[in-house]
């Protein structure tokens, strides 16, 4: 029977040093029984990589769960959600104090920190013309 190892990365895989040589070699064991090795982390999909690479991670779940990638990191699933949504979340995370946010649209990433006015805000929407 095939098995499966999801693991988180931050504070699992990598704790404080990267990942260890004997992390990497009993990856590759794991890999190489015919058994399939997947990250899960909370990071954007150019934050992990390189690392998901050389770990040889058949799968990649990234942004806590919002978008799941391949072995060679073509996209799986990719979840969105509304600007309604975010303009929702980002009042909540103004209401408790968080003093940055990371935000992907289907084209860019955003790190938003706190304006003048001490405020997380959502950057503006594009428009186009016709």
């Amino acid at each position: 029977y095939m098995k499966l190892l999801i693991s988180d990365y931050d504070g699992t895989l990598d704790r404080n040093d990267g990942v260890t040589a004997e992390d990497k070699e009993a990856i590759g064991k794991w890999r190489k029984a015919g058994n399939i090795f997947a990250i899960a982390t909370g990071r954007f999909l150019g934050d992990i990589q390189d690392i998901a690479k050389d770990l040889g991670a058949d799968y990649l779940i990234c942004c806590g769960g919002g978008d799941i990638f391949g072995k060679t990191f073509y996209p799986i699933r990719r979840f969105s959600a509304s600007r309604q949504s975010l303009e929702d979340l980002f009042e909540y995370l103004n209401n408790n104090h968080f003093p940055f946010a990371a935000v992907r649209s289907q084209s860019k990433e955003f790190c938003i920190g706190l304006s003048d006015d001490g405020k997380l805000h959502l950057p503006h929407t594009e428009t186009r013309r016709a």
